[in-house]
């Protein structure tokens, strides 16, 4: 259950505590959210005025248990800091991934020119991801790669009878495309920039181990 707690902001070894007192009072079956979970402030840390938004989940609706008629749930949940290296539940992110940045080209001279209006309005409505758009340049309505981004490779472009000849699917082999998807506790912007941070730290500690050995 990922809770709205930046890690940045709780001292080294500090711990957050999570109560849950629930009883099933209805006749039928009864769900536990993790709306239901209660924070309990450590006053010794002075956690209640430091740590501001209040601690909570990031969703209120993930389902933790289902209790029949009279059943009972008590326990305390202590939350510990960590790194997704000593476990998978440290992790800050569901989904990282990179792309070679996509390189379009659309071959002007494989446009009939009685018929290119038309053709230009093929292409655009054969991608399904809207990468290509129509604009008036000179005064004549040209096709243009207006999403580059949004390409995924697809070919439909491509494929689409007739096209085969009038577009170039490429891939810059010096561009990348970062996508990074968070639980929710740290921006994705922060998590690439930290990540950064980490990365620098180990090859300064590469550079110092080969110094060490070949001095």
């Amino acid at each position: 259950v990922p809770l709205n707690v930046d890690p940045e902001s709780l001292q080294e070894n500090e711990k957050l505590t999570f109560r849950l007192d629930f009883k099933c009072k209805k006749n039928g079956e009864q769900n536990i959210y993790s709306r239901d979970l209660k924070w309990v402030p450590d006053d010794d840390l002075n956690q209640s005025e430091r740590l501001s938004p209040a601690p909570a989940t990031i969703h209120d609706d993930i389902l933790i248990a289902k209790l029949a008629p009279g059943q009972v749930i008590e326990l305390e949940m202590v939350c510990v800091k960590g790194i997704g290296k000593d476990h998978a539940k440290f992790s800050p992110v569901c989904t990282a991934s990179y792309r070679a940045m996509p390189e379009i080209q659309i071959l002007r001279e494989g446009f009939d020119d009685e018929s290119k209006k038309e053709e230009y309005e093929k292409l655009v409505s054969c991608c399904p991801m809207n990468v290509f758009d129509i604009e008036d340049i000179g005064g004549e309505p040209q096709a243009v790669v207006a999403n580059p981004r949004r390409c995924t490779m697809c070919r439909e472009c491509i494929r689409a009878p007739g096209m085969e000849h009038k577009v170039k699917l490429l891939r810059k082999s010096n561009h990348f495309v970062f996508t990074v998807e968070t639980v929710g506790a740290i921006s994705p912007a922060d998590i690439f920039k930290r990540s950064l941070d980490v990365l620098a730290e180990k090859c300064k500690t590469i550079l110092q181990e080969l110094k060490s050995k070949s001095g």
